[in-house]
């Protein structure tokens, strides 16, 4: 499964590096450093299911007093994934990072938030603004 996400990844860069190239530079122009990050992929799981992951869809901030920065994502039961973000986040400047709705899932079944990802999208799409 982590090998088909790894493809996934490959050619999604591949498809879309023209359209991200153009938006970091524009980002740039404007004085905003572009960090290009991990965090959307797919995969199949057997015949009929595909598992999302989905770590850029989420709730970033500052904790008050004591200016801790921290990330709060949807939840992958696939435990290599999360080290990986975890371990880029802090090298981004996030002390910590949350996992929502981190109940259920595991390697053969999907958490409750990857489910969610199916139906409804991940956290920024469910938070009023």
């Amino acid at each position: 499964e982590l090998e088909s996400m790894l493809d996934y990844c490959k050619n999604m860069k591949e498809t879309m590096d023209p359209v991200m190239n153009k938006i970091a530079e524009t980002l740039e122009k404007s004085g905003i450093k572009a960090i290009p990050s991990p965090g959307v992929m797919e995969a199949r799981m057997g015949q009929y299911e595909t598992r999302h992951v989905n770590f850029m869809n989420a709730v970033p901030g500052t904790s008050i007093g004591t200016n801790r920065q921290f990330y709060i994502t949807n939840f992958t039961s696939i435990a290599p994934l999360r080290k990986a973000f975890e371990e880029h986040m802090t090298e981004q400047g996030i002390e910590k990072v949350y996992w929502a709705a981190d109940d259920g899932g595991g390697e053969n079944a999907k958490s409750m938030s990857e489910h969610s990802l199916d139906l409804r999208g991940g956290l920024d799409c469910r938070e009023n603004h």
